[in-house]
């Protein structure tokens, strides 16, 4: 048994299994900043036009306060339910019920639709290097049937490494987040000198040309863009320091990522025209890629979206599989959402239920005929409202 193993009771999750930086990267990675990079943009450029910039900065603002009041909760309740159980105590058992299904549900949506862009960056990838096909299998980038299979294997991948421990999950966070940096910080410098979009304006960082109804729209927008955040509070439980490294690591996450994405949104909008923006809603980064370097080079980026996408998609099932383990803990949900599995304390049947109802959501999209681009779309703009919403319960009920 090892020392990190209860010798009594049932078996819990892994204590002190992350450091700090591990909870650092947890943070960032799970925003997947080259993902909401190559998928955001052009639905932030539809509500906001060169104004993209201006929506990030003023969406930092209300998120970072609700990142400030994450910190306060964990030191004073350092659960891995977060949402869920804050707002249960400090408002309403049922208010902290509907918190804990609207995480639950969000993860479960964009898992969804996140899983099939995965496997469309393998294509993309295979594509930029003339592979298109293996033997009677299209390899074709815009082949959905292909891009939701690869998507869903990636997926079972992911889930597996979530069940067998939290270290292994945060180890190949590290080597993904690398090379995310690393290609978007490299692409959008290079962009800066390019050009071929947009003239460069002080005015796409004042939020006072937008309107209020532009800015409303792009806020909401940009939430999306800092999702995930949150993931380094979820595995508080299995953090050094429980009450208050998670709390810093989301801080720290969120001026790093403010950073980064005024950065690329600035360089993107510099390089690509708005037209060019909207015809590459799904690919926004690949576009932004090869305009300056030509599609074998360009798939760099490609690579940066596959690992933010692979990335994102482990940390959103960890709080997911989390959430639930905690309200199971309650007696909120059943019993088999509380089961630890006692080989790495992890909870493993309720990581691998998550990860089925996903694929099974993403297999049952290739039913509805639409582009990936469109779904993308909808569930960028349906996110952002659901995470506003369990986002400002946080808030209020760190203000009780």
């Amino acid at each position: 048994m090892t020392a990190t193993t209860h010798t009594e009771g049932p078996p819990q999750l892994k204590r002190g299994a992350l450091s700090v930086l591990d909870d650092v990267v947890i943070a960032v990675s799970s925003t997947a900043p080259a993902y909401s990079i190559g998928t955001t943009l052009a639905a932030l450029a539809l509500a906001v036009g060169l104004g993209g910039p201006a929506a990030i900065w003023v969406g930092f603002l209300p998120v970072t306060g609700i990142a400030i009041a994450y910190y306060y909760m964990n030191r004073a309740n350092p659960n891995c339910g977060t949402s869920y159980s804050w707002t249960s105590k400090a408002l309403h058992p049922s208010l902290g019920f509907l918190s804990g299904w609207v995480v639950i549900l969000t993860d479960i949506l964009f898992m969804s639709f996140a899983a099939p862009q995965c496997g469309q960056a393998l294509l993309q990838l295979f594509n930029a290097w003339n592979l298109t096909a293996l033997g009677p299998i299209s390899l074709d980038a815009a082949n959905t049937t292909a891009a939701t299979i690869f998507g869903v294997v990636f997926l079972a991948i992911v889930t597996y490494m979530c069940v067998v421990g939290i270290q292994l999950a945060a180890r190949l966070q590290w080597v993904l987040l690398s090379i995310e940096y690393l290609i978007v910080l490299g692409f959008s410098i290079l962009g800066f000198f390019h050009g071929g979009g947009s003239a460069f304006s002080f005015d796409w960082f004042n939020p006072f040309s937008l309107g209020v109804g532009g800015l409303a729209a792009g806020v909401v927008i940009s939430v999306f863009f800092y999702w995930g955040w949150d993931t380094a509070a979820t595995v508080n439980e299995e953090t050094e320091d429980s009450a208050e490294n998670p709390g810093r690591a989301g801080i720290i996450g969120m001026f790093l990522l403010l950073l980064l994405f005024l950065v690329a949104c600035t360089s993107v909008q510099m390089v690509l025209t708005p037209k060019e923006l909207q015809a590459n809603a799904a690919t926004t980064l690949t576009a932004f890629a090869d305009k300056m370097v030509g599609n074998q080079w360009g798939s760099l980026a490609i690579l940066a979206f596959l690992s933010s996408t692979i990335a994102t998609l482990q940390t959103t099932l960890l709080p997911s599989a989390r959430t639930a383990y905690s309200m199971a803990r309650d007696g909120m949900l059943g019993k088999i959402w509380k089961t630890i599995d006692p080989r790495w304390n992890t909870p493993a049947i309720g990581t691998i239920i998550m990860g089925v109802i996903s694929a099974l959501l993403a297999l049952g999209s290739l039913a509805l005929g639409s582009s990936l681009g469109a779904v993308v779309t909808a569930g960028v703009t349906s996110i952002g409202l659901l995470v506003a919403f369990y986002y400002g319960l946080v808030g209020i009920s760190c203000a009780v």
